[in-house]
């Protein structure tokens, strides 16, 4: 099994709410603990890492940068805005906090929508943990 993830189990074996809802050699995903949050998925090839919140995604080079991804997610630092028409979501968006307010930090989005249908916005957050790492 891939170090990494051995690291992330360790991390999160210390938080009831945090449950793994799917694992494998190089990847794990954490099901999110009600319906006003997210998955997060980390997968890691070689020196490679992704770090999927939903739909959004970024990529590292280092593993620590990953992980501390990973564990922003999980803050009440972390804030996940998803734009979708009609049924499909196709944007995705990170935000902060900064002196109260969200703040607009990253977004992934398909580049395709059904801009004919009903626009929703919709706002997910984990909330488990107090985040340590660096500030955004």
């Amino acid at each position: 099994m891939n170090l990494v993830i051995n690291k992330i189990k360790e991390k999160i074996s210390k938080y009831s709410d945090i449950k793994i809802v799917d694992q494998k050699d190089n990847s794990i995903t954490i099901r999110p603990t009600n319906i006003e949050s997210f998955p997060i998925t980390l997968i890691a090839n070689f020196n490679k890492f992704s770090v999927y919140f939903k739909g959004w995604h970024q990529d590292f080079d280092k593993e620590e940068d990953a992980l501390d991804c990973l564990a922003y997610g999980l803050s009440d630092d972390c804030r996940l805005q998803v734009i979708s028409y009609g049924k499909v979501e196709y944007k995705w968006i990170v935000e902060y906090k900064e002196k109260g307010k969200w703040v607009q930090d990253s977004e992934v989005d398909i580049g395709l929508n059904s801009f004919w249908q009903k626009k929703k916005v919709a706002y997910y957050q984990n909330n488990i943990i107090k985040y340590e790492g660096s500030k955004k």
